[in-house]
């Protein structure tokens, strides 16, 4: 498998300074912004950009994080990615199953994914919605209590 991460700030104007933090954490900077990125999997800079080739076994899970912060900030710990995904998700399957769609009405299913996505694109401190999808790896899952924004998967074969 491989990994290839872009970063860039500014919607694209701007190439971050990336260097490694004490810890081994890759950190990318630019202004008052910063990125962290870290993983099991060794990478290297290429181009640009930050570039692994792994191999991922039948059921093994590659965690990958990374966080958003105030570039004057520490990103803080580092947390168990996959944790973090199995919690999103039962976050959002608890969500579908207490929406009340009556099962008479048309098309229950796409009424349901439209609602998924109306509210995943809600931000909660405002109730305003965006009219697109946040950029990737900004996504609003550890905002609310840490002024952070933090991004988690996993490279799974199956």
């Amino acid at each position: 498998m491989a990994m290839d991460l872009g970063i860039r700030f500014d919607y694209g104007a701007l190439i971050p300074w990336v260097h490694r933090g004490h810890d081994g954490t890759l950190l990318a900077v630019c202004g008052p912004d910063q990125l962290a990125f870290r993983s099991f999997v060794p990478v290297r800079g290429q181009d640009c950009r930050t570039v692994a080739e792994f191999t991922v076994s039948p059921g093994e899970c590659i965690p990958f994080h990374l966080v958003w912060t105030p570039s004057h900030k520490h990103p803080g710990p580092a947390v168990d990615a996959a944790a973090m995904v199995a919690r999103t998700e039962h976050h959002w399957q608890d969500w579908l199953a207490s929406c009340r769609i009556d099962a008479g009405s048309p098309h229950p299913e796409m009424v349901r994914r439209s609602l998924l996505t109306l509210k995943a694109l809600t931000y909660a401190p405002t109730g305003a919605s965006s009219p697109r999808p946040p950029p990737p790896c900004r996504r609003p899952w550890a905002a609310a209590a840490t002024g952070t924004t933090a991004s988690a998967g996993c490279a799974t074969r199956r």
